[in-house]
């Protein structure tokens, strides 16, 4: 996967101005074109979530986005799927029939 950051971080490396407050989370976004396990992501998500700061992670596939943390630490496997159109509740974000859930 390849990654780069979004949010304030993002916006300030982008644009050169200052965004980022000592309290800033950091919000990055993974692209994720291949699809991974409910395994490969509580590990990624352990991993990302150690540090010392607030994290955001949104995972963008080919279909939508979705929160990394949602999808790691969801019992019901079940997350909200964001594409351009709408939101859903979905399992599989790799495989959106016509948009809608699954």
């Amino acid at each position: 996967m390849t990654w780069g950051p979004g949010g304030s971080v993002g916006y300030e490396l982008a644009s050169g101005i200052p965004a980022v407050r000592a309290d800033s989370d950091l919000d990055f976004v993974l692209f994720a074109p291949r699809q991974f396990d409910i395994a490969e992501a509580q590990d990624l998500w352990r991993m990302i979530s150690s540090g010392p700061g607030k994290v955001d992670a949104l995972v963008e596939t080919p279909c939508c986005g979705f929160s990394l943390e949602e999808f790691a630490t969801n019992l019901h496997r079940k997350v909200l799927l964001r594409t351009s159109e709408v939101r859903v509740l979905g399992s599989d974000p790799w495989n959106l029939p016509n948009g809608e859930s699954n």
